[in-house]
């Protein structure tokens, strides 16, 4: 459900298909799914996307074109609508992507196969990533691990006692992501239905709404992955395959490395660490205690490290280690 309108009562819905019909000389209709704090409409051909955001999720043109440039055809073509300076909101066109948001497919029963292709796509997603790396200053580090210091802080104190220690560690940890691995542009929300995919095959067709998009050390958005492996409802999370997505880690992991290697084990590591402190802040509660659902998962995701995967020699294929290890 939007907050859009009531964020911005002088809007509705009819004043803002107005607004997009004249911008794309189209009849628009609004989208089924509307993310929290915008209004989006689709053109008649389908072609097109017209969309109202909120000051509290604001997209950046830069970054929009910066995430095309590394992603290509999954990221929509973005274009800001010049508006009012008296609006405190913002009117974007897009190109509206193929394919359904990867939540919309969990109920298939060939679920269990097609995720194998999600899978592979999303692993060249990460290394696509991993290979545009961008020069941090050093101010922009210290306020990062200054920041980040201190919630994992917060974290340490206040997350359930079996969850503690891997905020501790992570913090005693936190300087050997930042000077070992590469910073890199890092989707900020890669939830399930921002993760577009075909509803016939689950190969991925686009990533959207980039709002929270930031420069970071590689890693951090690793819990994204996890976001394909299972869903959560009413009655918690449910994984899609009766393995707790084992099988599917070992093969993004492999085609990850495959593509980014070879990685030390100080690097690996690095990744492993970059990885916790992700799944930390997405599913830690920055002040209070999380569900016992989230609490669940998030003790079961941080107990499954890439580290073991890496190591675990009937899962690696003979040969795939020399591109692993130096």
């Amino acid at each position: 459900m939007s907050d859009f309108f009531s964020v911005h009562p002088e809007m509705t819905i009819e004043v803002c298909i107005a607004r997009a019909e004249s911008i794309t000389g189209q009849k628009v209709s609004a989208l089924h799914w509307q993310g929290y704090h915008s209004c989006t409409l689709q053109s008649e051909g389908g072609q097109t996307v017209v969309q109202f955001r909120s000051e509290a999720s604001p997209l950046d043109q830069e970054v929009m074109d910066l995430a095309r440039n590394i992603h290509g055809r999954l990221v929509p073509k973005t274009t800001r609508i010049i508006s009012p300076q008296s609006e405190t909101f913002t009117v974007w066109e897009m190109e509206k992507l193929r394919g359904v948001g990867f939540l919309a497919i969990v109920s298939s029963d060939q679920i269990d196969k097609m995720v194998k292709n999600t899978v592979q796509d999303m692993a060249d997603f990460f290394a696509d990533a991993w290979e545009h790396p961008h020069n941090i200053a050093c101010e922009k580090k210290a306020a990062f691990a200054k920041r980040t210091s201190a919630i994992l802080g917060r974290l340490a104190a206040n997350l359930p006692a079996s969850l503690q220690d891997h905020a501790k560690e992570t913090a005693s940890k936190l300087s050997e992501i930042i000077e070992v691995l590469p910073w890199v542009l890092t989707h900020g929300d890669l939830s399930s239905m921002n993760i577009l995919v075909d509803s016939d095959s689950a190969h991925l067709e686009g990533v959207v709404d980039w709002a929270e998009a930031e420069i970071l050390p590689f890693g951090i958005g690793l819990w994204g992955f996890e976001d394909i492996l299972g869903y959560a409802d009413a009655g918690g999370w449910h994984w899609i395959n009766d393995d707790q997505g084992h099988e599917s880690r070992c093969s993004f992991i492999r085609s990850l490395l495959h593509r980014i290697g070879p990685v030390d084990d100080k690097t690996l590591a690095a990744i492993e660490t970059a990885r916790t402190l992700g799944l930390l802040l997405r599913y830690g509660s920055d002040g209070e205690d999380p569900s016992p659902t989230t609490e669940r998962l998030l003790g079961e995701l941080l107990d499954r490290t890439y580290m073991q995967l890496q190591r675990s020699a009937e899962l690696i294929p003979n040969g795939t280690d020399r591109l692993i290890k130096q």
